[in-house]
């Protein structure tokens, strides 16, 4: 069983490295500094599955950073923060190590708590959405 296991993650590696190959030369095609960014998120990618912790000291010092860096978006005052790329690309990066392991989520006894939480807090954004034009709807989701 474990042998089996080892020889699909490696399948995977094999099969996301190609596809990220054949990606790196489209882009380096189109536009070297995309494409050399594409690589640096990449690098971060297989750092962030391999040591998680690492990516806590990430968010933490992204949200310490707070307003330093933003990247506007068109013209007008919409932005996006630092840590509003980093923490869901964190969650996306942990999600797949979750997957790709098949390690079990422990549960404790504030789950439901927090389930209940993030379920008022999602339809609290869906109910607020009306009231925001297109482009203010990218920035709060």
């Amino acid at each position: 069983m474990a042998e089996a296991l080892k020889k699909n993650q490696n399948f995977f590696l094999v099969l996301t490295l190609v596809i990220f190959s054949l990606l790196f030369l489209y882009l380096a095609k189109m536009n070297l500094v995309l494409s050399l960014v594409f690589v640096a998120i990449l690098f971060l990618t297989i750092v962030l599955y391999q040591k998680p912790e690492i990516g806590i000291y990430l968010i933490f010092f992204s949200l310490l950073g707070g307003q330093l860096i933003k990247i506007n978006l068109g013209s007008g005052e919409s932005s996006l923060l630092l840590s509003d790329l980093i923490i869901p690309y964190f969650a996306f990066v942990w999600f797949l190590r979750v997957i790709i392991k098949r390690d079990l989520i422990t549960s404790s006894f504030i789950g439901p708590f927090l389930f209940l939480f993030l379920a008022v807090a999602f339809i609290s954004m869906v109910n607020g959405l009306r009231f925001l034009e297109p482009i203010q709807i990218l920035i709060s989701v």
